[in-house]
């Protein structure tokens, strides 16, 4: 199991053009739906962004949030996709965000 520390990068630009794995923001989600998203930059250190709505939010899937700006805590598990070159998707990382700290599974 890989661990990869969380850090809390201070805004969205700053985190496109500076990636580091495990790297994230949380911020109000215009995209969606008004509610709270966090932006991350894979933990694997890939380079590779996602986002996941947090709850409450009307999309599909969403995670629950601790509430913790500094070392957040997600639940269910992060599974991060991303394009397999045929119009699919396949799985980049899978793992859990506890505390601050990124955990493969």
């Amino acid at each position: 199991m890989t661990k990869v520390p969380a850090r809390r990068n201070p805004s969205l630009l700053s985190l496109s053009n500076d990636r580091q794995g495990g790297d994230f923001i949380i911020v109000k989600d215009k995209e969606v739906d008004e509610n709270l998203a966090m932006w991350f930059c894979c933990p694997c250190g890939c380079g590779s962004m996602g986002r996941l709505p947090l709850r409450p939010s009307n999309a599909a899937h969403s995670w629950e949030w601790d509430g913790n700006e500094e070392q957040p805590t997600l639940h269910p598990s992060v599974h991060h996709q991303i394009g397999d070159g045929e119009g699919g998707l396949q799985t980049h990382w899978h793992g859990w965000l506890k505390a601050g700290v990124w955990e493969s599974c």
